[in-house]
């Protein structure tokens, strides 16, 4: 029975990512390992969530970058806001599809912010457990269309800057051309 229904998942699976919008580079992880770090430059507060297996990521392919990785960013920003009062933090999300490469980038990071050469305590380490806060998937199809317009606004004004480029060459051409006869009429 199990692998009938383990079967019929990946059928489902298969046809939808057949179907999806999505463009050929962007990939669905079945597992990703991420934690988010929160800091601030007005005060020593940082903030560490625990490294947490979030399912049905993507990921761009050609070079592994987590898409939407500002997504995952704003949502812990998003909680340090409302639930902890923590305003204007500056969130980072590490990911990676091994949890071992993941806790070692933890570890090194909690030894980065709790350890000092000299002794004392730099920094207000806040640690958050999984009951607090985990992140939450998102529609990767939205985000896509998202990155659909912003490049094409970006051709757009490519194309409007080359039009002003050329007028004002032109311009410039009519008004050399223009000094020319008159210092001939002269």
């Amino acid at each position: 029975m199990k692998h009938i229904r383990y079967a019929l998942l990946t059928t489902l699976l298969l046809a939808a990512f057949t179907f999806q919008s999505a463009s050929a580079k962007e990939v669905v992880v079945p597992k990703m390992y991420m934690f988010a770090f929160a800091a601030s430059f007005t005060d020593t507060i940082v903030y560490f969530s625990n490294v947490m297996e979030v399912d049905s990521v993507w990921i761009d392919s050609k070079n592994d970058f987590l898409i939407g990785r500002d997504t995952y960013s704003r949502q812990f920003r998003e909680f340090l806001a409302e639930k902890k009062q923590m305003q204007n933090r500056t969130c980072v999300v590490f990911y990676g599809t091994k949890r071992q490469k993941v806790e070692k980038k933890y570890l090194k990071m909690k030894r980065l912010y709790t350890k000092s050469k000299d002794g004392k305590e730099h920094f207000d380490v806040r640690f958050l457990n999984d009951n607090e806060f985990n992140f939450r998937p998102f529609d990767v199809n939205i985000y896509i269309e998202a990155e659909k317009d912003r490049i094409q606004q970006a051709k757009e004004q490519e194309q409007l800057a080359k039009q002003q480029k050329a007028a004002a060459k032109q311009q410039k051409k009519e008004a050399r051309k223009k000094r020319k006869e008159e210092k001939r009429n002269k």
